[in-house]
């Protein structure tokens, strides 16, 4: 179903809507802007920047109309009515530079509310100011008959220079000759000589400051301070995603300390229980154990609570880990066998701490423990496909115990705690870019299959 024209705009214009009705940030304006350039705090074309932009644009209007009212009234009168030439005028001026002053910024706003992208929101101003200079000149061009008839009783006179320039009514009659002296009046030619020399040029020139003048006075000079302002609000809001990840890696660091500090003693507890028993019924092979835990704890504990970053966080550093962690397991329970097989060239690949040993401990515990007469871990590391269909990292442990079904938690999918602890810590640190299986083996044992990406967590 198409979306409606008046919904497509509003969802289009929503992101927009917010920044244009917030101050900009102080260290983008500066705070000393006074009375007359508040408008400077606010982003460019906003509804508030246009209002606040008359004040100083319109105080300019009404100081320069002052005074050429005032010159008005005080030459010496040449006939007419002085209030109508003043009314003139002022419609004049309302009209040449009231107008703009007044419908590009509004334009300008609308066109703002929008939320286009940056290169056709760029043209739409462009557009609007267009338009503000063609309907200007149209008003004006409608205009000027009339101020003509109004103004010809005073402009013949010591204020026509002043008046001519203001109002590009016509040019001044006074021609000069090659000598540089003043050209007698009655010399027709010459006049028109010069008057065919010099008016195409000066209107040209008077064309174009005029045109100038008005796209500033309907606020075109505002576009270079648009591109200014997108430019730093996009390296601001670099900057501030830049610190929202590194305070949400923070977070998650924090959060995965909390859960290896769960996990540790998890282990530990295991291990002491195996001491304790093997101290009643073999003192010689309690003391092998507690040396095998001693030289694991020593060669352990440190890359335990290494984050990811860290450069010893790699599959080489957890491979020694899991290896020292069966050695040590096969001397508490002399029925169990492990062997490992790594695919060359990975032992440098990243590997965030405790899941491949978390993997090994849950088969031992819920797979061999459980079951009488020997058992088999089997661990296994190679290169794979991931969830995404890129290159992964394949680690599988597989064990011959009694399986999931038989297995304390089977009926939740292996949902203990060092199972959900390490779920939880690929979430934080792959997002879905991981992901862990379990399933059951015929004729018995387990499957666990860890999918890691082929670069660095975060």
């Amino acid at each position: 179903m198409s979306t409606p024209p008046a919904a497509a705009a509003a969802s289009t214009a929503a992101p927009a809507a917010p920044l244009l009705q917030r101050e900009l940030p102080v260290h983008l304006t500066g705070s000393s802007h006074g009375w007359l350039g508040a408008y400077r705090r606010w982003p460019v074309y906003s509804q508030r920047w246009a209002r606040l932009r008359l004040r100083p644009w319109g105080l300019a209007w009404a100081l320069v109309t002052g005074l050429m009212l005032l010159h008005q009234q005080l030459s010496p009168a040449l006939g007419g009515s002085r209030w109508m030439g003043a009314l003139s005028l002022l419609l004049g001026m309302a009209f040449w530079f009231g107008l703009p002053m007044l419908l590009g910024p509004w334009l300008a706003s609308h066109v703002r509310r929008r939320g286009w992208p940056a290169r056709r929101e760029t043209s739409a101003l462009l557009l609007a100011f267009a338009l503000t200079a063609a309907l200007t000149l149209a008003a004006e061009a409608g205009l000027r008959p009339l101020l003509k008839r109004q103004l010809s009783a005073w402009i013949d006179g010591p204020s026509a220079p002043m008046t001519m320039v203001i109002i590009d009514l016509r040019l001044s009659q006074e021609a000069f000759g090659p000598d540089g002296r003043p050209l007698p009046v009655q010399d027709e030619a010459a006049l028109e000589a010069a008057a065919a020399l010099y008016k195409p040029l000066l209107q040209a020139i008077w064309s174009a400051l005029y045109l100038a003048l008005l796209l500033l006075v309907a606020g075109a000079a505002g576009l270079a301070g648009l591109r200014r302002e997108r430019r730093e609000l996009a390296e601001l809001q670099r900057l501030q995603e830049l610190a929202a990840a590194q305070e949400a890696r923070r977070e998650a660091e924090t959060r995965l300390a909390l859960l290896q500090a769960q996990i540790e003693p998890h282990f530990l507890f295991n291990t002491l229980a195996g001491v304790r028993g093997a101290i009643e019924a073999d003192p010689q092979r309690a003391q092998a154990l507690v040396d095998h835990l001693v030289d694991y704890l020593r060669a352990s504990i440190p890359r335990l609570r290494a984050d990811s970053s860290r450069s010893d966080a790699t599959l080489g550093s957890q491979w020694a880990i899991v290896r020292a962690y069966l050695g040590l397991m096969a001397t508490r329970l002399p029925r169990l066998h492990g062997t490992l097989q790594m695919e060359p060239g990975l032992e440098d690949l990243p590997c965030p701490p405790l899941l491949l040993p978390t993997l090994v401990e849950n088969a031992l515990r819920h797979g061999i423990e459980p079951r009488p007469g020997p058992g088999h871990i089997a661990v296994e590391a190679r290169r794979g496909t991931g969830p995404d269909g890129r290159p992964a990292l394949l680690l599988e442990v597989r064990d011959d115990g009694v399986g999931l079904a038989a297995a304390a938690g089977a009926a939740t999918g292996g949902a203990g705690l060092g199972l959900v602890n390490l779920r939880e810590r690929l979430r934080a640190l792959y997002g879905s870019r991981a992901r862990l299986e379990l399933r059951s083996l015929a004729p018995q044992g387990t499957l666990a299959r860890l999918t890691l990406p082929l670069e660095t967590p975060g």
